[in-house]
């Protein structure tokens, strides 16, 4: 198997070239393990990706509580009395 140089690395690290692994609908599927740099910046690259969309998805819960306190909807659950 052949060697290159990692793009991303000190220079001195060696990657394995794309390894032939499967045939899948007449397209030759190419894998290779990720270089540690490349995980650590995949996991905090989907840290980050996770984090935006947790704060997007409270944002827009919280515009659409404040619209529908608005025009007066709520959940239809009463608030302060005690169920049946």
């Amino acid at each position: 198997m052949s060697k290159r140089q990692h793009p991303g690395g000190s220079g001195t690290a060696d990657v394995p070239q794309l390894t032939t692994t499967e045939e899948h609908k007449g397209r030759l599927a190419m894998v290779r393990r990720l270089h540690p740099v490349e995980l650590e910046q995949l996991r905090k690259d989907m840290a980050e990706s996770s984090a935006w969309a947790k704060a997007e998805l409270k944002r827009r819960r919280a515009a659409k509580n404040q619209k529908n306190s608005e025009h007066g909807i709520d959940d239809g659950i009463e608030k302060g009395c005690s169920s049946n």
